[in-house]
């Protein structure tokens, strides 16, 4: 009784350690592929808004593919794609954001700035400008995928 019991507790550890190891891997096999992949800096008509937009298209066959989010230029953003005939298209907003700070030359008059944080120490991945992941799941079981050579547009400014 003692074996089948420590059997049972080998197997049970051996798997629950195997799902943790398979968890935010980039999986290089996936069930779709990539025809266009574009990103492009923007500056709006108002002071402090800009941002870059990314915009992936591809092929996609089996039913049951969820893109979640993807992961770029050091931030994470939801995603919504659209799917029809096949081919999904995922586009996403990444807003530049600039903190509110009051400067004077009085360190008085400074009270209430947040302090400045590494953001990019949180950041999963190690991209490149022009490399992002997407994050999606298929048949309940997370997944990540590596977007590399996305070519970037020229900037677009609106007045």
């Amino acid at each position: 009784m003692k074996k089948i019991s420590l059997l049972l507790f080998l197997i049970l550890s051996l798997a629950l350690t195997q799902c943790g190891q398979q968890k935010g891997v980039v999986q290089k096999n996936v069930p779709f592929s990539i025809t266009e992949k574009t990103y492009q800096m923007w500056i709006g008509g108002k002071e402090g808004s800009s941002g870059t937009f990314l915009r992936i298209k591809g092929d996609i066959k089996p039913y049951g593919v969820q893109f979640i989010s993807v992961f770029f230029h050091n931030k994470e953003q939801k995603v919504n794609a659209t799917f029809q005939d096949g081919t999904f298209t995922i586009e996403s907003n990444f807003f530049t954001k600039k903190d509110d700070m009051n400067m004077t030359g009085n360190p008085a008059g400074e009270y209430g700035n947040k302090v400045p944080t590494d953001k990019d120490a949180d950041f999963p991945f190690d991209l490149k400008s022009n490399e992002a992941v997407l994050y999606y799941c298929l048949n309940g079981k997370e997944y990540y995928y590596k977007v590399t050579d996305i070519k970037k547009l020229d900037n677009k400014i609106f007045e």
